[in-house]
C-alpha cells in the first residue's frame, strides 16, 4: 500500500513538472487510446452476446427436434425406447455435435441417457442452477461445451425435461481468433489515433509553448515579443492571445523608457525639494539669531540681555548643526540627545515674534513645562516652529494660540489659528489617513511636510480639526517621552 502511494505520488509530481504544451497532447493521446480500447471491448462483448443468442436459438431448435423424436416413448414410459431415440439423434443430426443427451422425470430422477464415449461430465447442481438463471442455456468456456434444456409437455402436462450438452469448441476457436485479431487491430488503430491526435493537439498548442517560453524569459529579466513568423492567424484565439502579449511587451518597454525619463525629472525635483527644505529650516533659526545680534548691539551693556542673546544664538547654531547632520544622513533628522527644557519654548516665542509682528498676529502663549523632560529638543522646536509659522501665515491680522503641556507618558503641543482652516487633503496628510504623499499646496507644503516626518520619526500622532466657535484650525501633536517609548518596546 505504501509502495503504491509512493508510486502514485512520484507519477503525479513527474507529470505536473511537464509543461502544459506537453501535458495536453499526451493527455489527448492517452484518452484516444483508452477510448479505442473501450470501444473494442464493447464491440467484442456485443459480438459474443450475439453469437450466444444465435447458439441459444439453434439449441432450442435442436431440442425441439429431440422432443418430437422421443415424445411417444416418454409418453409410454419406455426408457429403453427413449434411449434408442436419443442415440438416433446422435446419428442423424449433423447440425450440432452433442456430447450427451439426458432425460429426467419432472421430479428430477434419471429416465434415459445417451453419451458420446469418453465424456465424463455430469449434470450437477451448478449447471442446473445456471440453466434456471439463463433461461435454459449456458456456455461452459472451460470445457468447450454448452448446456441447453427443454421441458417436454403433452396435454398441458409435464412429462419430462430434456438436457443436451453440445460441443461449442469451434465457436470458442472463432472467439479466440476474433479476440486476437480485434485486439491487434484495436491496439494498432488506437496507437495510431493517439499519435495522430497528440501530434495535432501539439501543433495546436504550439503558440502556447512559445508564450510559456517568453514568460520564462521574462521571469529571468528578458521580456521579448513573439516573432511575427511564429504568430498564428489573427482570427484564431491563440493569434489574438499572442498579439495581445506582444502589445503588452511593447507597452512595458515604453513604460520603462518613460520611467527612466521620469526618474531623471523626479531626481531633480527631489533635489529641489531637499534644497528648499534645508533653506526653510535654516532660515527659521537665522531670523531669531539676527534678532539676538540686534539685541546684543543695542543692549550689549546689559549683561542679562547680552547673555540671553548669546544663549539664543548658541541654540540657533545647535539647530542649524543638527539640520546639516540630518542632510548628511540622507535627510533623516537624528533624535537630539539634548532634552527639551522651558528655555527652548521661550526661544520659540522670541523666534516667532518677528513673524507675528509682520502679520499683525495677536500671539497667546501657554506652557506648563517648567523643567527638562526626556524628549528631543531640536525635533520639538522644529515641529512647534513650523506649526507657528504656518499658523501666522494663515491668520494674517488674527489670533494664534500656542499651548504646551506634558504628563508622565507624553508631551502635547497645540497650535490654534483664525485662518480659513485646513484643506481636506492637508488634514488627511497630517493624520496619515490618505495613504499618499503631501498634496501640492505651496503655502503649507514644506513646513507641514517636515512636521509630518518628524512626528512619525518620534512615534507621535497628529490630530487636525476646525475650531468649535469660529473659523480656523487646531492642530494637536502628541509625542511620547523617551521612557514611554522604551517601555512600549519592552525595554527598561
Amino acid at each position: 500500500m505504501k509502495l503504491a502511494n509512493r508510486l502514485r505520488s512520484f507519477l503525479s509530481e513527474a507529470v505536473s513538472a511537464w509543461p502544459l504544451a506537453a501535458r495536453v497532447p499526451t493527455a489527448v493521446g492517452l484518452l484516444i487510446f483508452l477510448v479505442g480500447i473501450a470501444i473494442s471491448h464493447i464491440s467484442m462483448a456485443w459480438i459474443f452476446h450475439e453469437q450466444e443468442a444465435v447458439l441459444h436459438r439453434l439449441s432450442d431448435v435442436y431440442l425441439d427436434g429431440v422432443a418430437s423424436a422421443i415424445l411417444p416413448a416418454v409418453a409410454a414410459g419406455d426408457a429403453a425406447a427413449t434411449t434408442a431415440a436419443l442415440k438416433d439423434e446422435f446419428l442423424f443430426n449433423e447440425g450440432l455435435r452433442e456430447f450427451q443427451l439426458i432425460v429426467q422425470t419432472p421430479e428430477g430422477a434419471p429416465f434415459a441417457r445417451a453419451v458420446v464415449p469418453g465424456i465424463q461430465s455430469e449434470l450437477d447442481d451448478d449447471i442446473l442452477e445456471a440453466l434456471r438463471r439463463n433461461r435454459g442455456f449456458v456456455i461452459n468456456d472451460h470445457k468447450g461445451a454448452a448446456w441447453g434444456s427443454r421441458e417436454l409437455i403433452q396435454d398441458d402436462r409435464s412429462l419430462a425435461r430434456i438436457y443436451a450438452e453440445l460441443d461449442v469448441s469451434d465457436l470458442q476457436r472463432e472467439r479466440w481468433l476474433l479476440r486476437v485479431l480485434l485486439g491487434i487491430f484495436t491496439l494498432t488503430a488506437s496507437a495510431l489515433s493517439a499519435l495522430l491526435g497528440s501530434t495535432v493537439v501539439k501543433r495546436m498548442v504550439r503558440p502556447l509553448d512559445a508564450l510559456t517560453a517568453r514568460l520564462q524569459e521574462a521571469h529571468h529579466g528578458a521580456l521579448t515579443s513573439v516573432p511575427e513568423a511564429e504568430l498564428p492567424g489573427a482570427a484564431t484565439e491563440f493569434g489574438r492571445l499572442l498579439r495581445g502579449f506582444n502589445a503588452m511587451v511593447g507597452a512595458v518597454a515604453e513604460r520603462e523608457e518613460l520611467a527612466v525619463r521620469l526618474a531623471g525629472r523626479e531626481q531633480a525635483a527631489v533635489l529641489g525639494q531637499l534644497a528648499a527644505t534645508v533653506a526653510h529650516e535654516v532660515h527659521n533659526p537665522l531670523g531669531g539669531m539676527f534678532n539676538a545680534v540686534d539685541t546684543g548691539r543695542r543692549f550689549g551693556h546689559d549683561a542679562t540681555a547680552r547673555n540671553q542673546a548669546f544663549d539664543l544664538i548658541e541654540r540657533g547654531l545647535w539647530s542649524i548643526r543638527n539640520i546639516v547632520r540630518a542632510l548628511l544622513a540622507s535627510y533623516r533628522v537624528p533624535q537630539d540627545v539634548r532634552e527639551l527644557g522651558p528655555q527652548d519654548l521661550e526661544d520659540l516665542r522670541i523666534l516667532i515674534g518677528p513673524e507675528a509682528r509682520r502679520f499683525r498676529i495677536d500671539l497667546e502663549w501657554q506652557s506648563t513645562i517648567d523643567h527638562c523632560i526626556p524628549v528631543g529638543a531640536t525635533e520639538v522646536r522644529q515641529i512647534a516652529l513650523n506649526l507657528l509659522l504656518n499658523a501666522c501665515a494663515a491668520s494674517s491680522g488674527g489670533h494664534v494660540r500656542f499651548a504646551a503641556e506634558y504628563d508622565a507618558t507624553a508631551i502635547r503641543l497645540q497650535v490654534e489659528d483664525d485662518g480659513p482652516g485646513l484643506p481636506a487633503g492637508v488634514k488627511a496628510f497630517l493624520e496619515g489617513t490618505n495613504g499618499e504623499g503631501m498634496p501640492p499646496l505651496p503655502m503649507h507644503g514644506i513646513g507641514l511636510g517636515v512636521v509630518n516626518g518628524l512626528v512619525r520619526e518620534l512615534a507621535g500622532s497628529i490630530v487636525a480639526e476646525g475650531q468649535s466657535t469660529r473659523e480656523g484650525a487646531c492642530i494637536t501633536v502628541t509625542i511620547p517621552l523617551k521612557e514611554a517609548r522604551l517601555s512600549h518596546v519592552g525595554l527598561r
